[in-house]
């Protein structure tokens, strides 16, 4: 779309179309939304420089969009476009630069091409680490990016590491998982206190695990009260909750559902899962 209309015809046209294209997008009407951010595009090309900012901004709506379609290879063109303007008009320090890696990583994690997304991430985590007035959930999420990669590769001890650094950048996010908020406790399931896997990873938990007659056990504040909780019946509870949530989307009873399990279980771990 060529418009000859003045430069402030122009922007006037530029803001009507961008406000349709978020209000598209809110509604969820992601192909609507993308013809009108195109339409911005078009338009900025007549008064703005190819490098500008702006442009940046519009192509990575664009871009947005595509992924919440899950169309990863126009998502990915588009933010591969964006990383060459930005190389074009920004320092190779910039934050919009480290956003659009991140964008980028999460294409490649959705193509499961899981080494190009971990350089991505590390890419936008080399350059966040230099910034003084970075917000430190920003850096946050770098690291749970990466960590994310490392545990779909099943590098459990690099995934350690990385949320570690999570709750060292991010004192808020530290607060809250400190103590009473658990994760990654499957792989207690089917195991004994002194298993050799389950003493390596209370190294790295924030919460407790305790000796219940050689069975692991979950120390957390329920309800004002000290508890145990056995690996199973944390995850029976968030079973529970997950079909509560399905059948209130459902608008139906659920009593049947397909359970899964990592290859990698054995058999007492198997049957832990079915009990």
């Amino acid at each position: 779309m060529q418009s000859n209309l003045s430069p402030l015809n122009n922007i006037n046209l530029t803001t009507l179309y961008s406000n349709m294209g978020f209000a598209n997008s809110a509604n969820k009407n992601c192909q609507e939304a993308i013809s009108c951010f195109k339409i911005v595009l078009d338009l900025q090309s007549t008064y703005l420089l190819p490098n500008d900012p702006n442009i940046i901004r519009t192509c990575n709506n664009i871009g947005t969009i595509y992924r919440q379609l899950d169309d990863y290879d126009a998502a990915l063109e588009t933010f591969t476009q964006v990383t060459e303007i930005e190389r074009k008009s920004l320092p190779m320090n910039s934050f919009e630069y480290t956003k659009t890696l991140n964008n980028i990583g999460f294409i490649y994690c959705h193509k499961e091409k899981l080494t190009n997304a971990l350089h991505n991430f590390e890419k936008a985590l080399e350059i966040q680490l230099t910034f003084t007035n970075i917000q430190p959930e920003e850096i946050a999420v770098t690291y749970n990016n990466i960590a994310s990669i490392y545990l779909r590769q099943n590098k459990y001890d690099l995934t350690f590491v990385n949320a570690k650094k999570i709750l060292k950048h991010c004192p808020r996010v530290h607060k809250l998982l400190e103590g009473n908020t658990i994760f990654g406790f499957k792989r207690l399931i089917g195991r004994k206190f002194d298993d050799a896997t389950v003493q390596a990873d209370m190294k790295h938990w924030p919460f407790k695990i305790i000796n219940d007659n050689g069975k692991p056990k979950i120390q957390v504040e329920y309800k004002n009260q000290i508890k145990l909780f056995t690996p199973e019946e944390l995850s029976s509870m968030i079973l529970a909750n997950m079909k509560d949530i399905a059948e209130i989307y459902l608008g139906k009873n659920i009593s049947k559902a397909i359970i899964t399990v990592p290859a990698y279980f054995n058999y007492s771990e198997r049957q832990n899962v079915k009990q």
